[in-house]
């Protein structure tokens, strides 16, 4: 805005005020401190900057409805399909509906996918795929898949909680699955070793050790090749004297590599074995070993035995043969070999070359559900300690084959938290004591962020404060379904929940409901601690105090912007020490924004502006327009629509017709609106209206304008390629019509001499003002200069006669009217046009749109004497009436100083 003006005022000077280059609106005070380049108030105008007429202040286009679910839509999400689709997901009800958008207007809705909970739900999308959260689930939407993920399901992460005995993997809150891998170097170094067994150290330092009893009460022994004892493991050299015998239970005994020497009487008199496998190992068996084992009918000893006690084998009336892993040659060199007796024949070359192992499990495992080695499956059992899995036994048929390889355990892990507290230090361990379902963990977080290319959740009520981060699986990519027991931390003293977050910059921030002495916005950055486990964490790194989130946050262009008491609040950077700052963006609206139900506000970034949801009104924020506020920060310039929403049961409003079919009568205010009950009648093959007054028949027809009905305002809003799509709770889908720019309406395509590139030619980039109307109903287009003192608040003024201008655009059906204001006289209409009192040269309003190129300067007669302070409205309500506005203009002179209050 601008003024002309003396220095010295003179009653017979004539003053100029032009307003032009407006830049919002300013509902601050009242009307009258705000700045000259502002309106005072403004309702659906805005600047089209991807328009022909971005200098000019313009009706915001209207919007259409796009389809109806017919029940409460929670969530509006989007995402592209492989092949560049752009696709819209509608939550309604307890439905998730995916839905192809390329065409708004041909919409076509598939069989959804249901039983998602009928609540505000939460979207973030990850490696091409749409993860929405309704605080029970994850539903997975992308090309190849549509389902709800559960801790069984396919694409949830198993991880490889250990390997080879060291934590390799942290275990992934979405799934009590887990893998554990063995690799085999030595198959004899994991033999199998029952429970029960005894061990005596005979030689600390080279870490050697004896079987010396059995107390277990398993009937199939096996002796292993080393032994944990402490926390050390010590290899098993040897079988002590005595160490089995008599035992009455023992039905046969595998004997592990590394066994050198078997003891005098070991098995003496053990009434149940039937059979002895003694590895390659064992040098010496010693006197009566076996002596007295009445059922002993297998025995089979290696190539390394160098003596045999004497009657080892002594009254075994069952043992007729024994296996030996040598040649007759090699036998016969076995020191007191005749001990074996006369009865009792020799197999040679008799290779053992199956072997039991036992893989110990180190995780907290209730069931194991099965062991591959490489991909075949074998048959297992599981050694149980603690009511938990602490080995699986496998018996290998030819250990030759198996070295080198993974044996893969894939099992259950237990729920009880206390099954954690001396395996892993992560949350399980320390937080978790909801019962069975460890998933729901995750599963019940209801906010989602996507930040350091990982993902991060919150806003489960059952864990308030706490956030979790997915973690890196082994093909070193971050996977959206898999959150270590680790990867989480926990904001605040409190239990206030956190209600959002927000990737800014650098940082993760954390908004929390409220502050708990603690801080109500936290700041996460990531660091590397150089452990594999647990590669990367997020420590604070600055908390704001004081200052809390009431609901949704965004970042706009770089702004990291979020809903607080006092408005639209900016995480700000100070530029000395780059800390963080709050800042206010949005001064100028904040009488009306406050006064909206703040924890519902949507956001959304379209075509350059913020847009802020609040029911039936949008807030839009220019990120192309910004100034200084009052504390130093850059505040957005700011517009304001009203009527966002849709109607049900409206009506279709009906004009009377110019000209009438024979039987009905034209009513004398053609072209207006129809008062009364509508009928309808066949005239030949067409459809006829008419309303009766008394005798009368006057002839009517329909309009695309409508009437009445419920009015639903709108719930939720999403930008999806500069298309503006909003909802309502009644669940209708709604659209902005920005999209119809050199697109002919319907009646105009459906005309006999419609030409479609001339069309082009005239609306290319522009709408038709078919394309302002709201859902059918006419919206309210308005916008009012300041209270304008002019500079001079102590003098009275009177306004040139005529001097009052617009330079504008207007459309031929509508009208717009002009009100001036002045602290004298009140408001009053000035003037309504188009108009046959205003002169508009030769312009033929038939043809005249909104879409034409031409620009007109409107002369307005309008004198106002004695005003201090003066206003200017210009609004429609009519149908299909938008207007642009460049400048507004007068000429005033002074009538003399102030002589009374005003």
């Amino acid at each position: 805005m601008s003024y002309t003006a003396r220095k010295k005022l003179s009653s017979a000077t004539e003053y100029s005020v032009i307003y032009n280059d407006m830049r919002g609106v300013d509902f601050s005070l009242d009307g009258s401190n705000i700045s000259k380049n502002r309106f005072s108030y403004l309702e659906n105008m805005y600047r089209d900057y991807d328009g022909v007429s971005s200098g000019m202040l313009e009706s915001i286009p209207g919007f259409r409805k796009i389809h109806s679910f017919g029940s409460k839509i929670n969530g509006l999400f989007s995402y592209k399909s492989n092949d560049g689709t752009q696709k819209l997901v509608v939550h309604t009800g307890n439905n998730l509906y995916d839905i192809d958008i390329t065409d708004p207007d041909s919409i076509e809705v598939k069989t959804p996918l249901s039983g998602v909970q009928n609540t505000k739900s939460r979207a973030v999308f990850a490696k091409d795929s749409l993860f929405v959260l309704d605080g029970k689930k994850f539903y997975k939407i992308s090309s190849t898949y549509k389902g709800a993920l559960n801790e069984e399901s396919e694409d949830i992460y198993i991880p490889t909680t250990y390997y080879n005995g060291e934590e390799y993997e942290q275990r992934n809150l979405l799934t009590r699955n887990f893998h554990e891998i063995y690799h085999i170097g030595d198959c004899d170094a994991i033999a199998h070793g029952t429970e029960g067994l005894s061990y005596t150290i005979t030689d600390s330092e080279k870490y050697e050790c004896a079987v010396s009893g059995y107390s277990g009460t398993e009937t199939d022994i096996f002796i292993p090749s080393r032994v944990l004892i402490g926390d050390k493991y010590y290899a098993v050299k040897s079988i002590e004297k005595y160490a089995f015998r008599a035992n009455t239970a023992i039905t046969s005994c595998t004997v592990g590599n590394g066994v050198s020497y078997v003891g005098v009487m070991a098995f003496y008199s053990c009434s149940a074995l039937k059979s002895v496998i003694l590895p390659d190992t064992v040098t010496e068996i010693g006197n009566a070993c076996f002596s007295n084992c009445q059922l002993l009918e297998e025995l089979h000893i290696g190539l390394a035995l160098k003596r045999m006690g004497d009657s080892f084998i002594n009254t075994c009336p069952n043992l007729t043969q024994i296996s030996y892993s040598g040649s007759s040659t090699e036998f016969a060199g076995i020191e007191n070999n005749t001990a074996i007796g006369d009865y009792v024949n020799v197999l040679y070359d008799e290779k053992v070359t199956q072997l039991t192992v036992s893989v110990k499990i180190y995780s907290p495992c209730i069931e194991v559900k099965n062991v591959r080695v490489g991909n075949q499956i074998m048959n297992f059992q599981t050694v149980m300690k603690n009511d938990l899995c602490d080995r699986v036994v496998i018996t290998l048929t030819d250990k030759s084959k198996y070295h080198a390889r993974d044996i893969k355990i894939s099992g259950i892990l237990s729920s009880t938290p206390g099954d954690y507290k001396n395996v892993h230090r992560g949350f399980l361990a320390s937080n978790f004591t909801n019962g069975n379902n460890v998933a729901d963990v995750i599963f019940g977080c209801k906010i989602a962020e996507s930040y350091d290319g990982r993902i991060f959740l919150t806003g489960n009520p059952k864990y308030p404060g706490f956030c979790f981060y997915s973690s890196v699986d082994l093909t070193g990519e971050n996977n959206p379904l898999y959150y270590g027991e680790m990867n989480y931390f926990k904001d605040g003293i409190g239990n206030f929940d956190n209600i959002a977050m927000l990737a800014s910059g650098d940082s993760l921030a954390v908004f929390k409901s409220n502050d708990d002495g603690g801080g109500s916005i936290y700041y996460h950055t990531p660091h590397d601690t150089g452990i594999d486990l647990v590669p990367r964490i997020y420590p604070v790194s600055y908390i704001h105090s004081g200052i809390c989130a009431k609901g949704d946050v965004i970042s706009f262009f770089d702004d990291p912007l979020f809903v607080s008491e006092k408005g639209i609040s900016a995480l700000a950077k100070q530029t000395i020490n780059l800390q963080r700052s709050i800042a206010t963006r949005s001064t100028n609206i904040n009488p009306k924004l406050l006064c909206e139900d703040l924890s519902s506000l949507k956001l959304a970034v379209w075509r350059g502006y913020l847009v802020v949801l609040a029911g039936d009104h949008i807030y839009l924020a220019d990120s192309r327009a910004t100034f200084e506020g009052a504390y130093g920060d850059f505040e957005y310039e700011w517009y304001y629509l009203s009527g966002i929403g849709s109607y049900t049961g409206d009506s279709k409003i009906y004009k009377y017709s110019s000209i009438a079919h024979t039987g009905l009568n034209v009513h004398p205010d053609a072209d207006t609106i129809a008062i009364g009950t509508v009928y309808s009648i066949f005239i030949g093959d067409e459809l006829v209206y008419y309303i009766k007054d008394g005798n009368a028949k006057y002839e009517i027809y329909p309009t695309e304008e409508k009437t009445g009905g419920r009015f639903n305002p709108a719930s939720d809003i999403i930008s999806v390629e500069n298309f503006l799509i909003f909802a309502t709770e009644n669940g209708d889908l709604l659209m902005f019509n920005n999209d119809k720019k050199g697109v002919a309406p319907p009646a105009v395509v459906s005309a006999d001499e419609f030409d479609g590139d001339e069309y082009a030619k005239l609306y290319s980039g522009r709408l038709h003002p078919y394309y302002y109307s709201f859902a059918g109903h006419a919206p309210r287009y308005a916008l009012q200069t300041k209270k304008d003192n002019c500079g001079i608040p102590h003098m009275e003024k009177t306004t040139v006669k005529g001097s009052l201008t617009l330079k504008c655009r207007a459309v031929s059906s509508g009208k717009l009217i002009c009100e001036v204001g002045c602290d004298n006289t009140g408001y009053t209409e000035v003037c309504k046009f188009p108009s046959s009192e205003i002169h508009f040269s030769d312009v033929d309003f038939s043809n005249f749109s909104l879409a034409t190129q031409d620009i007109y300067t409107v002369p307005i007669g309008e004198k106002s004497k004695g005003w201090v302070e003066k206003q200017i409205t210009i609004y429609t309500s009519e149908y299909g009436s938008p207007f642009g506005i460049y400048t507004i203009a007068y000429r005033f002179s002074l009538k003399g100083r102030i002589k009374k209050s005003r």
